[in-house]
């Protein structure tokens, strides 16, 4: 039991903050990953083999930034 809601609350949202801050501080660098994943992309004249690395590189990065 927490002595005042607004303990519970702390508790209760502090992942969600932790995340959201992670998240923000990984931004540009997702934002970079993400442009390289859509110009290597085959519709855009790159390769299979560029577009799953680039894919592989952004998912990395977005599992790290969670």
């Amino acid at each position: 039991m927490y002595a005042t809601r607004e303990a519970a609350e702390e508790h209760l949202y502090r992942r969600e903050r932790e995340q959201e801050r992670k998240r923000a501080e990984h931004e540009p660098e997702l934002r970079r990953l993400r442009m390289a994943m859509a110009d290597a992309h085959p519709d855009r004249g790159g390769s299979n083999e560029e577009f799953i690395a680039a894919r592989g590189a952004y998912k990395r990065a977005l599992r790290q930034a969670s």
